[in-house]
């Protein structure tokens, strides 16, 4: 298990990953639609994703969401995804905190 703590928009902090294969990814870094298409971008290119894999986004509101199924458009094909998600859900408050939307993809049956 890896955790990076880095500036999302620091190439060269997703360069320090390269060689390594990653099956779950969970995302909850700054929360922009731009942000989680460069992270994805990143993701491809230094081949992170190992040959199976499940990715987590937290927090997919509003125009988050279409860069979601930004991802879902352009990488389905490539990765094979099986499984996709977008589900409100509470959070570490729990029933007293409003749901928020999560998504997930995954290239197997989860």
């Amino acid at each position: 298990m890896n955790y990076l703590c880095a500036d999302v928009w620091d190439e060269n902090s997703w360069k320090k990953l390269e060689g390594q294969k990653y099956n779950i990814v969970f995302s909850d870094a700054l929360h922009t639609p731009a942000a989680i298409l460069f992270e994805f971008e990143m993701l491809v290119k230094y081949d992170l994703l190992d040959e199976k894999f499940v990715i987590f986004w937290d927090d997919l509101v509003g125009k988050m969401e279409n860069s979601f199924y930004r991802i879902i458009r352009k990488y389905d094909r490539k990765y094979q995804l099986k499984d996709i998600y977008l589900l409100n859900i509470n959070g570490w408050v729990g029933e007293h905190e409003a749901p928020h939307t999560v998504g997930i993809i995954s290239n197997f049956n989860l």
